[in-house]
């Protein structure tokens, strides 16, 4: 791969991981709130 691809491949899976991370961070809050004292950690 050449370096423009390759920093259009990193910039693509900081995107993903951010995205992922948001929604992680969503679904401990939503289980915190429905009474799982840790969140995800529960699970």
């Amino acid at each position: 791969m050449k370096k423009e691809e390759l920093r259009k491949k990193i910039a693509s899976l900081e995107s993903a991981n951010d995205q992922i991370y948001t929604e992680l961070s969503h679904v401990d809050e939503l289980m915190r709130l429905l009474g799982f004292q840790d969140g995800l950690e529960t699970v």
